[in-house]
């Protein structure tokens, strides 16, 4: 079968740069023109996790807020 792997943690990209930017003390990425060409990026569309939480598979890390220092850290 097909299985959406994602934390359960729903997030925008703009709250995922947020965050990224406030953990390494650095300046939020520009904006730019909007691509409306693009094929993704502009549905605000989440990823359900349901059917992967229904099987025994655990994430190394529950949150992308968790596993980010460490993947740093090595």
């Amino acid at each position: 079968g097909i299985y959406n792997v994602t934390d359960s943690t729903p997030a925008t990209q703009l709250e995922v740069y947020s965050w990224l930017a406030d953990h390494f003390h650095r300046p939020l990425p520009s904006y730019g023109p909007a691509d409306l060409q693009r094929r993704r990026g502009w549905t605000n569309k989440r990823v359900c996790n349901r059917r992967l939480r229904k099987t025994d598979w655990q994430l190394t890390y529950p949150a992308y807020r968790d596993a980010i220092p460490t993947l740093i850290e090595n």
